[in-house]
């Protein structure tokens, strides 16, 4: 339940009126930012909410302002109850003659001004002790109406005295169900989901009490039950859930049964509870996957198709990669060189975003790679098969011009969800360049960044980033680490790190795979002192170890003629030609 605090105690300075920002007497001495003026005052209705604890108060001389008229005590004449009544409560709704006597309910003609006339009604009679405070009448048409100029109160008041807990329910019918099923601690705001002014007005009720919400399962309900969480606080809360097709507790008791609303009762939850459970794995879901990898059921990650490369790098799916490199190393050329291996040897689909290069010069690297030479010259020579390679790049290549990390990630759901393309993962380069409306500084944006792709990975497709160093480290010229990114943020949440490092005056760009977080599925680190060796040139990359071992001398000649993306283009006569095939550009010409 929320503090509250002595209006006295707060200081308003000068202010006798309007709304004004103050220090909390409850928190602010406990708190590390002491200066933090988190109680909102609203000095002219004489009401204060602190932010930060969540605490109260009111002002006395306001309650007093408000005089309330007492309706006659005359209920008690109409207590009797026609045969039609008890019979559409119990037909209807499943609430017994019993109940409506205990509960005071009555029958009486009523005036209702949207009807004008006088009509027969039943009564939900509000008592305060012995005292009748209000009545709210409900016609057969389902019109309504309450005793005029008389104080709000809660529906059976009286039924959660010198109770430790007390269930909070949105309709008088709702309460009479509870009652139904031998469970009277229940109370109904009077008028529905409409107002939580009571809970504010009335916070003493609910002291040291825990409150059980049973609203209706719709958007009024769920709007009336947080706020209610809000007023009396999360912890102090437990929340009662209906079957599947009932809206409130009237619904239980009318398709189940009163024996199912009390199940409903006892298996309850703190919202706490509720929100721990959420966080935590099944142990089922745990093993049925540790089963299924055992069994060979979860799927290993796609291999390059490039033999020295399979042994520590993969494409796995809703993985977050992350690439470091001081500028002009070749970060973009490196994902572009995997990126393309994947979608030659799986068809993999890629969305990219190049911060600092044109999209029709990436473009390009990738059909001089695919002709194995000069594409200019390809053009010319193999203008269809050329159109084949140009057409299967654009499938499985997007192009995204985006500013920040929410444009880039709503993109790719909007192209997987939407268009249905299947998209394996997103490529930021470099996640240093993208802008953010937020004005936290750099360090925090980049956290942020972080968590949102981290979380984007985990649920639509893989991520793949890179990133430049902190200066101090790009000074040295030493071989860096992915621990030496701006911030360390992305580190912290990449499963898969590697490194492109290349030494002064040398053409050797060499990888490092420094951390692949789960093994079992493929990939594994590079041997520091033999790491992966590429050596590219526009038209051309070859692969070893360090050592030179394993080496290939053309990776996508050797791809293309292992998976043939592209079909048999051997069959392709170019205008103007008998005969005239596909013939890539030999590569001592090319040079």
């Amino acid at each position: 339940m929320r503090k509250k605090i002595n209006w006295d105690d707060i200081n308003l300075g000068n202010k006798t009126s309007g709304q004004v920002k103050v220090k909390c007497p409850n928190c602010s001495d406990s708190r590390n930012n002491k200066s933090d003026r988190s109680l909102s005052v609203n000095i002219t209705e004489g009401k204060a909410h602190c932010h930060y604890c969540s605490s109260v108060s009111f002002r006395e001389d306001v309650k007093e302002d408000v005089v309330y008229e007492v309706p006659p005590q005359d209920w008690s004449n109409y207590t009797s109850l026609s045969d039609k009544m008890v019979k559409w409560f119990k037909d209807s709704r499943g609430i017994s003659q019993k109940t409506l006597v205990e509960c005071m309910v009555s029958e009486k003609e009523y005036f209702f001004p949207q009807k004008n006339k006088n009509m027969n009604a039943i009564a939900f009679n509000y008592f305060d002790g012995k005292t009748l405070i209000t009545s709210k009448y409900r016609s057969a048409e389902k019109d309504f109406m309450q005793t005029p100029n008389t104080k709000k109160i809660f529906y059976g008041l009286n039924d959660i005295k010198n109770c430790n807990e007390i269930i909070v329910v949105e309709g008088e019918i709702d309460k009479l169900s509870f009652w139904e099923a031998g469970i009277k601690n229940v109370i109904s705001v009077p008028n529905g989901a409409s107002d939580i002014s009571l809970f504010e007005r009335d916070a003493e009720l609910f002291e040291e009490k825990k409150v059980v919400i049973a609203v209706d399962k719709d958007r009024n309900g769920r709007k009336l039950e947080k706020e209610i969480i809000s007023a009396i606080g999360k912890k102090h809360c437990l929340k009662i859930d209906f079957p599947y097709g009932c809206k409130d507790a009237n619904d239980v008791i009318s398709t189940h049964s009163t024996l199912k609303l009390l199940e409903c009762y006892e298996n309850r939850k703190s919202y706490r509870l509720i929100d721990a459970e959420k966080r935590v794995a099944s142990s089922e879901n745990i093993n049925k996957q540790t089963r299924d990898f055992l069994e060979g059921r979860i799927e290993l990650g796609m291999k390059t198709g490039i033999p020295i490369l399979d042994k520590h790098f993969v494409f796995k799916k809703n993985e977050f990669y992350l690439l470091t490199g001081s500028k002009g190393y070749g970060k973009s050329t490196i994902h572009q060189t995997l990126l393309l291996m994947g979608s030659i040897s799986n068809g993999l689909k890629f969305m990219t975003s190049f911060k600092e290069n044109s999209d029709w010069s990436m473009n390009l690297n990738l059909m001089n790679y695919l002709c194995r030479g000069w594409s200019k010259d390809f053009l010319k020579t193999n203008p269809k098969a050329y159109s084949i390679m140009e057409s299967w790049v654009a499938e499985h290549f997007l192009y995204v011009d985006v500013d920040s990390i929410d444009e880039l990630t709503e993109t790719a759901e909007a192209y997987i969800e939407d268009k249905g393309i299947d998209i394996f993962a997103i490529l930021a380069d470099p996640i240093n360049s993208y802008t953010s409306k937020s004005s936290k500084n750099s360090y925090d944006v980049g956290t942020d960044n972080a968590n949102k792709l981290l979380k984007f990975s985990m649920k639509t497709a893989s991520v793949m980033i890179s990133q430049h160093p902190n200066l101090s480290a790009q000074r040295t010229g030493d071989l860096i680490s992915s621990t030496d990114g701006q911030g360390g943020q992305y580190y912290s949440k990449a499963s898969m790190a590697y490194v492109i490092h290349r030494e002064k005056g040398s053409s050797l760009n060499e990888l490092h795979i420094e951390n692949v977080r789960t093994k079992a599925t493929g990939g594994s680190q590079t041997d520091p002192e033999n790491p992966i060796v590429i050596n590219w040139s526009p038209t051309k990359i070859s692969i070893s170890y360090l050592d030179g071992s394993e080496r290939i001398d053309d990776v996508f000649e050797y791809l293309i003629d292992k998976y043939k993306p592209f079909g048999d283009l051997s069959d392709i006569k170019e205008e103007g030609s008998q005969a005239e095939v596909f013939n890539p550009t030999p590569l001592n010409e090319a040079f």
